[in-house]
């Protein structure tokens, strides 16, 4: 597609963020990228398939931001530490009411970004599990597939509105350092522990 298709479908995406979907007609969209709805209407055939675009985008960015930060040099252990740092930052600026939206009015385009969502991550989880057991840092006993699985849903807990409110007297760094603490503890062997620790350690001290 041409540049201005893009940045008509990047701006909206960043329109959705702030203001959330329901809440935004096409004429609304037009009026905040200065364009006509001729102009939008070149590239979508309506709102729902201007939504689609949207979060196929979005989930264009969150597929490489999370390859960038997890693709790193290190062990699997530095690898998972790495992600979920980025993951804290993201769940910061993330409007959770975009997937409520969603699921309520497109449930469509929402089923199939939590299945991409859930075949990019399942994926890494495995890959992670693998790798650190050819390390040496994982126990080698582990069922791979179960405990990707088991590690994959505790990632989905910031998509759960019911479970994110029930934890509200915590911070969204308290509960991701929990969930990173709880996956990785999980699989570790006595040496996997003993460099966790460390490096947790490094973390809590470049924060003070």
């Amino acid at each position: 597609m041409d540049e201005k298709y893009q940045e008509i479908i990047s701006n909206t995406l960043n329109l959705f963020y702030k203001y959330g979907i329901r809440s935004l007609t096409i004429d609304d969209i037009c009026r905040h990228l200065s364009i006509s709805k001729k102009t939008i209407y070149k590239y979508i055939s309506n709102k729902s398939d201007l939504v689609e675009k949207a979060i196929n985008k979005s989930f264009e960015i969150m597929q490489k931001n999370i390859l960038l930060y997890y693709d790193i040099k290190g062990n699997a252990i530095d690898k998972i530490i790495s992600l979920s740092r980025h993951t804290i930052e993201e769940c910061r600026n993330f409007n959770p009411i975009i997937l409520f939206e969603l699921k309520e009015y497109y449930a469509g385009i929402y089923d199939k970004f939590l299945s991409e969502r859930k075949n990019l991550i399942l994926g890494l989880c495995e890959d992670n599990i693998k790798q650190g057991i050819s390390e040496d840092i994982y126990r080698s006993n582990i069922p791979i597939d179960l405990y990707a699985k088991i590690n994959f849903y505790n990632s989905e807990l910031f998509l759960n509105k019911e479970l994110m409110q029930s934890l509200n007297n915590y911070s969204v760094t308290q509960i991701s350092m929990a969930l990173i603490d709880n996956s990785v503890r999980s699989v570790v062997n006595e040496n996997g522990i003993k460099y966790y620790e460390q490096q947790i350690l490094k973390i809590h001290q470049n924060n003070k």
